[in-house]
Formats: structure tokens, sequence, C-alpha cells
């Protein structure tokens, strides 16, 4: 295996995901449906889990390369273990020839569904395994693509779940006459580095992400979400920043 499909195996790989609904994103039978109307801003984590599992079925079917690239959001990061665009990368690389296990964990969703977080775990059939965190964002049309991949190596597999937990951010309050502010990073102009931290916000202000370095060797991936009036951190995971 090369050094970058090694790097693949580790850090993206980790992050297939799971379910038993139709093959494109979404679950609705194709990759990018028509939508019908305006899109309504509600929390869905049950469609994101959907979506997972409609992932890994398509990688199973089709091969892992056609699965991270059919359910890929225009600009999609991945790390191996250093930034690239998934586009890009997936169509100049070889991957692993062994497959990839994974499921599905927890999700956290923004109040209004346009942004949720999934983690899980991954296993091959060599013996290792690990575990991945996704970044989901909603589409025009409503449906789901992975915006951000990352993952890494265990030393000892995740406690595997009885349920896929899910939790939902408060809603924000709603201030009459204030424009709404989309302050998700543009992923065309994200840079090809984490020398400078990389960062993504729910339309509604509800969900919150930052990837960044600490140090030259580690970098972290921290998500807060609104509880009780407050943001609050609810995950933090940290891998090697370079090979």
């Amino acid at each position: 295996m090369s050094r970058a499909a090694a790097g693949f195996a580790a850090a993206l790989g980790a992050a297939v995901l799971l379910a038993a609904c139709s093959g494109g994103p979404g679950g609705r039978g194709g990759p990018r449906g028509p939508q019908a109307g305006p899109l309504r801003p509600i929390a869905q984590p049950g469609e994101v889990v959907a979506n997972e599992l409609a992932f890994a079925r398509f990688a199973r079917e089709e091969g892992q390369r056609a699965a991270f690239l059919e359910f890929a959001a225009d600009g999609a990061l991945m790390f191996v273990p250093h930034p690239v665009r998934a586009g890009t990368w997936l169509r100049s690389h070889d991957l692993p020839a062994s497959p990839v296990s994974w499921q599905p964990y927890h999700v956290w969703s923004s109040c209004d569904g346009s942004l949720a977080v999934t983690r899980g775990a991954w296993q091959r059939e060599n013996g290792s395994f690990g575990y991945f965190v996704t970044i989901w964002q909603r589409q025009n049309d409503g449906s789901y693509r992975w915006a951000l991949n990352t993952g890494g190596t265990l030393e000892q597999p995740l406690p595997a779940a009885d349920m896929i937990g899910t939790d939902v951010a408060d809603c924000p309050v709603r201030q009459e006459g204030r424009p709404r502010q989309d302050r998700d990073r543009d992923w065309q102009a994200l840079p090809g580095s984490l020398e400078e931290p990389l960062e993504g916000e729910a339309a509604d202000g509800s969900l919150r992400w930052t990837v960044g370095k600490t140090g030259s060797e580690t970098r972290e991936l921290h998500v807060s979400m609104k509880r009780g009036g407050t943001m609050s951190e609810v995950l933090s995971v940290a891998a090697p920043a370079r090979q």
C-alpha cells in the first residue's frame, strides 16, 4: 500500500458511514433530486443517519472512491492527514484494496438542520480500527453531503453503541428585523494547510466547529452547540497532523 493510500485508510477511510436507505444522498434514491418549495429550518438527524447508511451501502456496492465522490459537497475537504480537496485527491490516488466497515455512533445537529456532525467507529480486515468524524451540510435540494472528513486510528476500539445517540441544538431566539447570516466558511476559499484554523457554523449559529493545529504534530477538531442559552463543547478529538 502506498503512503498516500495508508493515510487515506487511517484518516479518511476512518470516516466511512452506514445505512439502509436508498443509493443516493439523503436516502431519496438519487444524488440530487428536485426540492419543492423552500427548505424548512428544522433539524433532521434521522435524515443524516439515513444518509450515512446509504453512503456505506453505496461504498459496498460501487467502491469507496465512487461513494466518497458521490456524497461529497462541492469543495469538500478530507485529511490524509494533511487537508486536501476530496475530488482532486480521490481522482489521483489509489485507495486501499482492503474494505472498511463502519458504524455511526452519534449525530449532533443544528436546530435548523443546516449542519450536522457524526462520529463513529471503523474497522479493517487487517485488524486495524479507529474513529471518524464527518461534517454534513444540507444542500439547496434538501440532501446532505459531507463537507469535511477526518479520523484516525485508535489503540482501543470505541465501545459499541446500543443505539445511535442524537443531540439537537437549542433553537436561537428569533429577533425581528435581523437579517439571516450564513457564516459557514466558503469551502472553495479554504487554505491548503492548517496554519490557519478552519471553522464553520450552522446558518442559525446553533452548531459550530473548528479544526486547528496544536503544535506541529497534532490537529484538533472541536464541536460546540447551543444548550441552555450558551454554546457548549460536545466533541473534541485529536489526530496526527502529518505522517
